[in-house]
């Protein structure tokens, strides 16, 4: 995509920058849950210290996924979309992450 965005006209670009940006969403969005499930069979073979870092990873993958979704927002769905990770992704993360510290 991001090569397509080289050839496009300058008529176009806002439509391929809006890919770029889901497209990126998506892939931060996969990567935080492969670094989840990393953390969790930590948690659960009790290795706490794995487990933080692997949570740590998954919050700063969210973050650049919700980030890149943010950027190219353009209407009220991709808002709402926004909205719902951040309720029920990034919070709950950060909050198991502090947890994880006390």
């Amino acid at each position: 995509m991001k090569r397509a965005r080289e050839k496009v006209q300058k008529k176009g670009e806002k439509y391929i920058d809006y890919w770029i940006g889901r497209l990126e969403f998506g892939i931060g969005y996969l990567e935080m849950i492969f670094a989840v499930r990393q953390a969790s069979i930590a948690e659960t073979n009790g290795k706490p210290a794995e487990a933080n870092y692997h949570a740590k990873i998954a919050l700063e993958f969210a973050c650049w996924a919700l980030a890149s979704y943010a950027n190219v927002a353009q209407d009220r769905s991709d808002l709402g979309s926004i909205a719902v990770l951040n309720e029920y992704v990034h919070r709950p993360l950060k909050a198991k992450i502090s947890e994880m510290n006390q």
